[in-house]
């Protein structure tokens, strides 16, 4: 093995550096702790004055503070020193109320000794213990002296207070308290009627000046503007001098401090050579153990030179190469623990992506045994499934980047995080899809919940619904809790956004309205196509009955597809031209509506202001066309005779002086159908209107409707509606029956 160049080298510039240091150091701390360390101290000394001086003066301001906020809110208070009627039983009433508030002061806060109210109008004094002239009030000549004077406020000088003094009946061994008052002028905001007085119990003042001053060097006192010692420190000898004073801008009073031991600098000087002495056998002991550690932890380099010198044309001190190889070294360690967490986040995300969406089933022991395995130690308990839905989630991706959509996720993630955390419960989240994160947490979540969507409501431009499903024992019904959740959320298309669902809600609405949905449609989508009124207050109707019933946002999906399909089917029975207009301006449109809307109402608008757009082209494309005005003098005349079983063509023709082929004609290119679909239709929609408004038999409907046999008006009723005459009555009956 070679030599251990290192090891010396290292060691010959090492210790000559450590003893010029300690050298240096020893000599700057021994010359600049003589000449500095009196400055110090008295700059510790102030501190601690000032420190004492604070700490009691906020005492004091948060009593005085206390109090008055108290005595000001309250308005037995002012009641009191402007009532004149003391005789009064209401006056005795209000004596013991505020008598019972000065109690409740004085419970409070262990500081104050006594409260008492001096009023001027009859020199009165009520105190927390008794109500009586100034005459009889033990201090009375205090209150007398600060009666006369304008001061709006004042601490006093310590002074001994006795409720009772001129009293001899109540005159009691140690009834003398040593005190400092607050005095100040009430009301606060309107003239002055009386005295407010706070007796402070100094002897409870000096043990929060003690408690506060602990086990200190020094030693601090409370002084008064008289010179009078109000407080202090017991650690007071009789040669200890006054180093610093810092008096009180709250209460005006002083705080003297200064040292109880000796000068620490004149101890320094006699332990002096004895530190000395210790340095050096410590300066020697350090020297040889440094040698030591050189020697034992620097093999391992040289060892690693030595063999670098054997291979290679290497110096011996070639730290260069050194270096180089040691960065590679932790580059290659930093890139393989990078990965290594980057994989196992990976996995961690994928493990609980197949747990929520239930590729994976998994018991307890196998769930307790894999958070154990991330450091976990809380093993499962009943958990619950959230899923966080953004609403509107279209417009949010239209209206932001998806950096921008990235951080506001972010955001939602940790107001999750932190909110259920800070109550020490354990979650596991993960965006399932692009709007919704899933949540999994142990316990019962709905407070959290509110919380979470009432700061997104606030902070964030968008809203989110929260579905909440019931709680599960076992891990394996997680899945099943969150397809509950979803399912419970699907029903924010009738409920609303920005709202928590916990459980399916109570259907407002019934299934057979429901279905009735699609007739109405046809007949609005009628009205629409041929041009008369009533139309818009058809579909009010239907989307009012939509909103009252409960259902999924699928189930809407599927109803609202099949609208758009009937009103297309109508509007396409038309001309040429009302096809084109609906395909290529309003079709688009309704599509993409479907894509789109979050709630009934947000369908209801977009549907309704496309369908009156389509109303405003249809009536353009029928005002410019003459024969539509020919047309509408028809219709007219054949909603007048279609009772008649002997109308036919031929007569209507012959009525308006046209031949067949040109009546049949101007009605296909008005109608879209020809001329008996027309006619079918006209005495469909009126025997619909009598089955479901009058009792009248089918028998007679059918005449009515210019059905002379009763069994072909069966026939043709039921290949137009898909129901017998009678199965569409009970059906109409029904329905109104439900509704009310």
């Amino acid at each position: 093995m070679g030599k251990p160049k290192f090891t010396r080298r290292l060691a010959f510039v090492i210790l000559p550096s450590f003893y010029i240091v300690v050298v240096l150091l020893s000599s700057i701390f021994i010359i600049m702790l003589i000449d500095t360390h009196r400055n110090y101290s008295n700059q510790a000394n102030y501190k601690f004055a000032q420190t004492s001086a604070q700490t009691m003066d906020s005492w004091l301001k948060l009593i005085e503070q206390q109090v008055i906020m108290e005595l000001d809110r309250d308005e037995k208070f002012r009641k009191f020193l402007y009532e004149t009627e003391s005789g009064t039983e209401a006056f005795q009433f209000l004596k013991t109320q505020l008598s019972q508030t000065f109690n409740k002061v004085v419970q409070f806060n262990p500081l104050i000794d006594s409260i008492y109210v001096y009023r001027e109008i009859d020199q009165t004094v009520l105190s927390s213990r008794s109500f009586r002239q100034l005459g009889e009030f033990g201090d009375k000549e205090f209150v007398s002296r600060l009666a006369a004077k304008a001061l709006p406020e004042l601490w006093s000088s310590v002074r001994t207070y006795n409720e009772y003094y001129p009293l001899v009946e109540y005159k009691v061994e140690g009834q003398n308290v040593r005190v400092i008052s607050y005095v100040r002028k009430v009301p606060l905001f309107m003239s002055k009627n009386g005295l407010l007085v706070i007796n402070i119990n100094v002897n409870r003042l000096e043990a929060l000046l003690r408690e506060n001053a602990g086990d200190s060097v020094g030693y601090v006192r409370m002084v008064d503007s008289e010179g009078h010692i109000i407080a202090a420190t017991t650690n007071i000898p009789g040669e200890a001098k006054v180093v610093s004073e810092v008096n009180s801008s709250v209460s005006g009073y002083f705080y003297e401090s200064g040292w109880t031991s000796k000068d620490i600098s004149e101890e320094m000087y006699s332990f002096l050579n004895f530190w000395m002495a210790v340095g050096i056998a410590c300066v020697l002991a350090i020297t040889i153990g440094m040698l030591w550690l050189l020697r034992r932890f620097a093999h391992p380099i040289d060892s690693l030179i030595n063999r670098l010198t054997s291979k290679r044309q290497f110096n011996g001190l070639d730290f260069e190469y050194l270096d180089n190889l040691m960065d590679e070294l932790i580059h290659q360690a930093s890139e393989y623990h990078f990965a290594s967490n980057q994989y196992q986040d990976i996995t961690r995300k994928q493990w609980l992506r197949e747990i929520l969406t239930g590729e994976r089933m998994i018991s307890t022991e196998d769930w307790n045994a894999r958070v154990h395995e991330e450091g976990v130690t809380q093993e499962w308990t009943t958990s619950q499934v959230m899923v966080f839905e953004i609403d509107r989630y279209k417009e949010f991706q239209e209206q932001y980047s998806p950096n921008d959509q990235s951080l506001f996720k972010f955001a939602i993630e940790q107001v999750v995080k932190e909110t259920i955390s800070e109550d020490n419960i354990r979650i596991w989240m993960s965006w399932l899809s692009s709007e919704q994160l899933t949540v999994m947490a142990q316990g019962e979540m709905l407070e959290q919940a509110q919380r979470i969507k009432h700061w997104v409501r606030l902070h964030l431009p968008f809203t989110v619904s929260i579905g909440i499903s019931g709680l599960v024992n076992e891990p394996s019904q997680i899945a099943e809790s969150r397809e509950e959740a979803l399912e419970l959320l699907s029903y924010k298309a009738t409920q609303g956004i920005d709202r928590i669902f916990t459980a399916v809600p109570d259907s407002g609405g019934s299934q057979l309205e429901l279905l009735n949905v699609i007739e109405s449609t046809s007949q609005a989508a009628y009205s629409l196509r041929m041009g008369t009124a009533g139309w818009r207050e058809q579909m009010t109707q239907v989307f009012d009955t939509i909103e009252l019933s409960i259902t999924s946002r699928s189930k809407l999906l599927t109803l609202f597809q099949y609208m758009n399909f009937c009103l297309s089917k109508v509007i396409k029975e038309g001309p040429e031209s009302y096809r084109d207009t609906f395909d290529k301006r309003i079709e688009p449109h309704l599509i993409n509506l479907l894509d789109r809307f979050e709630t009934v109402q947000e369908y209801r608008d977009g549907w309704l202001k496309a369908v009156s757009a389509l109303a405003d082209e249809l009536e353009r494309l029928r005002s410019g066309n003459q024969k539509y005005e020919v047309f509408k003098q028809i219709e007219q005349y054949m909603k007048a005779c279609f009772h008649d079983p002997d109308l036919s063509l031929a007569k209507i023709a012959e009525h308006f002086c046209m031949s067949n082929s040109h009546m049949s004609r101007l009605i296909k290119e008005a109608t879209g159908i020809n001329w008996t679909d027309y006619v079918t239709e006209l005495r469909v929609r009126h025997a619909k209107l009598l089955l479901s408004t009058t009792n009248k038999s089918v028998q007679e409907i059918g005449a009515e409707c210019g059905y002379l046999h009763h069994v072909s008006f069966g026939r043709v009723f039921k290949k137009q509606v898909g129901f017998a005459p009678g199965d569409y009555r009970k059906q109409a009956v029904l329905k109104k029956e439900t509704a009310v």
